[in-house]
């Protein structure tokens, strides 16, 4: 049952990435609610999939977390504003998206075969 809060706590924080990242190269101010998002939801899904010992789950959820301390810190120590984070958050979204996506395909071919070899 954690294994699945875990899963599912996740999957909402990486819908909210791949709906947000969009907006936020319209609208960079979006990161504002965006940022808020990703780190509670890798927060609570590092944490149950730590529990449930699903340690790729667990390495998603922290590189959710991680990108919003790293967004955090980029503004709040290099004193960014609006206009100075919208070219390097573009370039470090698309960065963690192209790391990220083809975990997630992994991790979707990974539970394909354990569902076919189960059966």
């Amino acid at each position: 049952m954690i294994r699945i809060g875990a899963i599912v706590t996740i999957s909402v924080g990486l819908a909210a990435t791949y709906i947000g990242y969009p907006i936020m190269l319209y609208e960079v101010e979006s990161v504002l609610v965006l940022g808020p998002i990703l780190a509670f939801t890798g927060t609570v899904g590092f944490m149950l999939s730590f529990i449930a010992r699903a340690w790729l789950w667990t390495l998603i959820a922290a590189s959710q977390v991680g990108v919003c301390i790293l967004f955090f810190l980029c503004v709040n120590l290099l004193k960014w504003g609006p206009a100075d984070a919208r070219e390097p958050f573009a370039v470090m979204g698309i960065i963690y998206l192209l790391l990220l996506t083809p975990v997630l395909i992994f991790i979707a071919i990974t539970a394909y075969l354990r569902r076919q070899n189960a059966t």
